[in-house]
């Protein structure tokens, strides 16, 4: 019988456990305010909650992070995350 462990060819940036914080949902809406280019976060409300990192896994290619501690259900990629040090 073939053991069912996950194995990945991925270099993940953060492991499970990792307190990670939101720095970014996705999808940015443009404006212009005062003659100036403005971006706004569709998910506002998510940018600087942290969470923790409860699963890693590779879609297509690209590593994704299921978090525990947000109201949002997601899967998140590198470029939105970043890891809290614990002092």
């Amino acid at each position: 019988m073939l053991n069912k462990l996950k194995l990945y060819s991925m270099d993940s940036k953060f492991n499970v456990g990792d307190k990670v914080r939101v720095v970014g949902y996705g999808h940015l809406i443009f404006g212009f305010e005062n003659g100036r280019k403005t971006t706004t976060d569709i998910c506002a409300d998510l940018v600087g909650k942290e969470g923790t990192v409860k699963e890693v896994t590779e879609t297509q290619g690209k590593i994704k992070y299921a978090l525990d501690g947000l109201s949002k259900t997601a899967w998140y990629d590198e470029k939105q995350l970043e890891k809290v040090l614990l002092t």
